[in-house]
């Protein structure tokens, strides 16, 4: 039935900072907008790390052809980025405690499905679909994305790859690694 997903979207907008709403299907789409990497600052792996206040999660995905990030960008809404080429992969990592947190809103049309993901993190969601991220600080295209936290960290996995590939690959963040 549906219940239960509407209870997990429900729960998750008790702790996440993404909050999902429907809209008319041309305020859902993305065409034209940027990608969530576009125009960020890089910045070294120390800066990102001074930034999150603790090391980069560890993502164990080679066999999923992602290992080092390409590039460690900063979001204005806070965070940090990291992106791969590979699959237009993207891990927007922020803290939970993080000032900078600013409410953002998924807009999703009926097509988009929101399905709650099982034994990730303290709670986890994945969204299908082309859709439209919006933050006090600009609209920016979205894709396919599973979202979750672990650990006093918001996730936010982003990749062409398919649902079953970024969630498998989701699985694989360290979410407190060991520095060096």
């Amino acid at each position: 039935g549906i219940t239960p997903v509407r209870e997990a979207v429900a729960d998750w907008f008790g702790f996440g900072s993404t909050g999902f709403e429907r809209v008319a299907p041309d305020e859902a789409d993305p065409s034209g907008l940027p990608p969530l990497d576009a125009d960020l600052p890089n910045v070294s792996r120390a800066e990102a790390e001074a930034v999150l206040g603790r090391p980069l999660p560890h993502l164990d995905a080679a066999r999923f052809g992602l290992g080092e990030p390409d590039r460690l960008a900063l979001p204005p809404e806070g965070g940090v980025l990291l992106g791969w080429d590979h699959g237009a992969t993207s891990l927007w990592v922020r803290t939970t405690e993080d000032p900078a947190a600013t409410r953002m809103r998924k807009l999703l049309d009926d097509s988009d499905a929101v399905q709650p993901v099982a034994e990730l993190g303290e709670g986890a969601v994945s969204v299908t679909g082309d859709h439209v991220l919006a933050t006090p600080h600009r609209r920016v295209a979205a894709g396919s994305v599973v979202l979750w936290i672990d650990e006093g960290i918001e996730f936010r996995l982003e990749s062409d790859l398919g649902v079953e590939a970024t969630e498998s690959i989701a699985r694989r963040v360290d979410p407190t690694p060991t520095p060096g």
